[in-house]
C-alpha cells in the first residue's frame, strides 16, 4: 500500500514539473523581429553556390526551395547556402523561403542562368580612328558586373571607369601607334577596343590681327608676323607655311619673319600645312620718312649756366625756338673760354636717332655767332645714371652775326633756317642720352645753344 502511495506522489511531482515548465515557456514575451538578410536576390550558374547571411531574426532557421529542381538551399545557424541546379536553354528562377522559430519569414529570389552572359558593347566596330580631344562614349549592353577598364597608353587614350554601364575614351595626343583599351567583367570575359590612329585636330580658320594685316616698312626693316596669327580651334598644334609675292618687294622665312627688300606692295600668304586654310597680309615698302621725335617729358641738365639780366635761367631746349630760350655757357676755362661746358638730354628711353639739329642762339635777324664747334656724344645705357658716353660727331658753325631776311619772309626766318641746319648721323643709332660739349667759340662771346631737335624714321 505504501509502495503505491509513493508511486502516486512521484507521478504528481512529474506532472507539476511539466506544468511549471510549460508555464515558463508561455511566459517568454520577448517581441519577435523581422528576418533581415544581407541579400535577397542571387544569380547562379548550374552547380554554383552562394551564401546568404541572416543579419537579424529569431533563431531556429529553416529553409525551403519552392522548386528544388532549379535551386536548393541549406542552413547552418545563420548562414544559408543556395546552390543552382537546373541546366536549361532558358534562364530559370525560384524562391527560397526562410522561416525562424517565431514564424517570421523572408525570401531569397534565385536566378539560375544557362551560362555566363557574353560581354558586349554598343559599338559597330571595335577598331576606330580618333581626333585629338574627341571623346567616345561606350555603353555596355551585356556582361557580368562589376567591370574594369584600362588603357595601354593613358597619355594617348584616357579612359574612365564604368558608371551606369557606360565609360568614355578620350584622345589626348597624336599617335600613329595603335593603342588598346581593355574592358573586363567579373567573369573574366573581356573585349579589346583599338584606336588604330589618333590624328591632329583640324584647323578650321586662320586669323591675322589688325597690326599684322597691313604692314608698312622701309627697305631693310623686318616684321615678325608669326606672333600676329591665331587659329581655331586654339588647342590644335598648327604647322604654318609662309610665302610672299613678289619677293622683290618683301620676303618671309619659315618662322614668319618678313624682310622688306624693295619699294612697292607685296602679299604674304599663310597656309596651314596640307590644308586649304589660309590667311593673307599686305606689306607696303616705302622710302623712310625722317620725323622729329616727340620730346614731351624729356629731361635736360647742364654743367653750368651764365645768367644775365632778362634771360630765362631755365631754358627749354625742346621748344624749337632759338629766339625764345637758350643755354649760355660761362667762360670758366683756364683760357677764358667755355670749352668743356655741356648740356645733356635724357630721352627717358632708348630711341633710334637718325639726325640732330643743334641750333645756335638767335636774336631778331641776328645770329649770336660765339659758338664755333661742339662735340656730340651719346649713351645707350637705359638707366638713370649712365656711366659711359661714346663719340657720335663734331658739329662746326660759321662765323656770322647777321643775315638779311629774304624778301617776303617773316622777321628772323632766314636766320632760323641757318642756325638749325641738319646734322645727319652716319647711321641710325640707338641711344637714350645725348651730351653736347663746347669745343670752340668765336671772339670772346659766351657761346649759346638755342634748342636741340632729335629726328628718327617712322
Amino acid at each position: 500500500m505504501k509502495k503505491n502511495a509513493y508511486s502516486l506522489l512521484v507521478m504528481v511531482a512529474l506532472a507539476l514539473a511539466a506544468t511549471f515548465a510549460a508555464c515558463s515557456d508561455d511566459d517568454d514575451d520577448t517581441p519577435p523581429v523581422e528576418i533581415k538578410l544581407n541579400e535577397n536576390i542571387v544569380r547562379l550558374l548550374p552547380g554554383e553556390s552562394a551564401t546568404v547571411k541572416v543579419l537579424e531574426g529569431n533563431g531556429g532557421y529553416q529553409v525551403t526551395s519552392q522548386n528544388s529542381a532549379i535551386a536548393t538551399a541549406s542552413v547552418n545557424e545563420s548562414t544559408i547556402t543556395v546552390t543552382g541546379v537546373m541546366e536549361s536553354e532558358e534562364d530559370q528562377s525560384t524562391t527560397i523561403e526562410v522561416v525562424d522559430a517565431k514564424n517570421k519569414t523572408a525570401t531569397i529570389k534565385v536566378y539560375v542562368t544557362k551560362s555566363v552572359n557574353p560581354l558586349k558593347v554598343g559599338l559597330e566596330a571595335t577598331t576606330f580612328e580618333m581626333v585629338v580631344d574627341d571623346v567616345k562614349s561606350v555603353g555596355i549592353i551585356s556582361g557580368n558586373a562589376p567591370y574594369t577598364v584600362e588603357s595601354s597608353d593613358d597619355t594617348t587614350l584616357g579612359v574612365t571607369q564604368v558608371a551606369n554601364n557606360v565609360f568614355t575614351i578620350t584622345a589626348k595626343k597624336v599617335s600613329e601607334t595603335p593603342v588598346t583599351v581593355t574592358l573586363k567583367d567579373s567573369k573574366n570575359k573581356e573585349i579589346v577596343l583599338t584606336a588604330t590612329k589618333v590624328m591632329a585636330k583640324a584647323v578650321t580658320s586662320l586669323t591675322i590681327d589688325e597690326v599684322g594685316k597691313n604692314i608698312s616698312l622701309s627697305a631693310g626693316e623686318t616684321f615678325e608676323l608669326a606672333g600676329r596669327i591665331s587659329w581655331q580651334p586654339a588647342s590644335v598644334e598648327a604647322e604654318l607655311v609662309y610665302s610672299s609675292s613678289p619677293e622683290s618687294v618683301a620676303t618671309i622665312d619659315a618662322n614668319g619673319k618678313i624682310t622688306a627688300v624693295g619699294l612697292g606692295d607685296a602679299t604674304i600668304t599663310v597656309t596651314v600645312k596640307n590644308t586649304t586654310v589660309t590667311a593673307t597680309a599686305n606689306v607696303t615698302v616705302k622710302v623712310k620718312e625722317k620725323v622729329k621725335l616727340n620730346n614731351a617729358g624729356w629731361g635736360f641738365t647742364y654743367s653750368a649756366f651764365a645768367p644775365w639780366g632778362g634771360h630765362n635761367e631755365n631754358p627749354n631746349m625742346f621748344d624749337g625756338d632759338a629766339f625764345n630760350n637758350w643755354w649760355e655757357a660761362p667762360n670758366t676755362a683756364g683760357d677764358g673760354t667755355a670749352t668743356g661746358q655741356y648740356i645733356q638730354i635724357d630721352m627717358k628711353s632708348l630711341k633710334s636717332v637718325a639726325e640732330l639739329a643743334i641750333a645756335r642762339r638767335c636774336e631778331g635777324d641776328w645770329i649770336k655767332g660765339g659758338l664755333k664747334s661742339v662735340k656730340v656724344e651719346y649713351s645707350d645705357e637705359n638707366t638713370d645714371t649712365p656711366a659711359n658716353f661714346k663719340f657720335l660727331m663734331n658739329v662746326n658753325y660759321s662765323e656770322v652775326e647777321n643775315i638779311e631776311p629774304e624778301q617776303g619772309q617773316e622777321n628772323g626766318s632766314a636766320v632760323r633756317n641757318e642756325v638749325a641746319k641738319p646734322n645727319p648721323l652716319p647711321a641710325t643709332t640707338s641711344m637714350r642720352y645725348i651730351r653736347i660739349t663746347v669745343t670752340g667759340q668765336y671772339k670772346g662771346d659766351q657761346p649759346c645753344i638755342g634748342y636741340v631737335d632729335v629726328y628718327g624714321y617712322e
